[in-house]
């Protein structure tokens, strides 16, 4: 069995590592979109010369003063409040997704466990078994929101410095690869777990009819986004009074 203190571990390290991961993409982002400002302003600078005073006062009002707190202040709230906010995700925004998908099948897993104890006794598995499996295959995916949003600006800085590559069209194929993959982790994880690590006494016959039940976490997962866009609402109130 194990300890609760394991669990707490484990739950403590997922957050830590996504506050880690939180930290660097927001560094990331807030190079990327300085770097996108500065670049801008030396396009409207170039575009002032030979201009008459109408067309130059135009050009001037587009031109950020990067180095004042109106640019910064909302910039560095607007980041750091990722993914509660969507300012800053440059087509990379099915992270949260992704990391809702594998939380809600995961979460199924779980509950089809519970209702089946018979195999939860026969193989001498205990509940807070199951519940530790659901958090590490349903939280872990969840670090693929920060590295998408690492990835959005690393290609959001390319995209500035080259204007051939669409950065909406290559997030939106690597999160639809990502989905998949995820999605096939997350059942070979519990297949494993259940086949492998808990020996539990079943043919392949039923492990099949039990992996496309859980494909009704996508039920939970909805329900999870649900829950999601109610805060992300809320959140995105807050950010605007705050002036973010």
């Amino acid at each position: 069995m194990e300890s609760p203190r394991s669990m707490k571990t484990y739950l403590l390290w997922i957050l830590m590592m996504m506050f880690v991961l939180h930290f660097i993409s927001s560094v990331a982002q807030i190079w990327s979109m300085y770097n996108y400002t500065n670049q801008s302003n030396e396009t409207f600078r170039q575009l002032l010369v030979g201009r008459d005073t109408e067309v130059q006062a135009i050009i001037q009002s587009n031109i950020i003063d990067i180095s004042s707190i109106d640019f910064w202040y909302p910039l560095i709230g607007g980041v750091l409040l990722d993914p509660l906010i969507s300012r800053y995700w440059w087509g990379f925004e099915d992270g949260v997704v992704i990391g809702v998908m594998s939380l809600g099948i995961s979460a199924m897993w779980f509950l089809l466990f519970c209702a089946f104890p018979i195999s939860r006794k026969r193989a001498k598995l205990r509940v807070v078994h199951v519940f530790r499996a659901m958090l590490i295959a349903g939280l872990l995916p969840m670090i693929l929101i920060e590295l998408m949003r690492f990835a959005g600006a690393g290609l959001f800085f390319v995209e500035t410095n080259n204007f051939l590559i669409n950065i909406d069209s290559v997030g939106d194929q690597i999160s639809m690869w990502l989905f998949f993959l995820v999605l096939i982790w997350v059942q070979w994880f519990w297949i494993s777990a259940v086949k492998v690590g808990w020996r539990v006494p079943s043919n392949w016959v039923s492990i099949v009819i039990v992996t496309i039940a859980s494909l009704m976490g996508f039920v939970i997962a909805g329900l999870l986004a649900a829950l999601i866009a109610v805060v992300q609402s809320g959140a995105e109130i807050l950010a605007t009074w705050f002036g973010i």
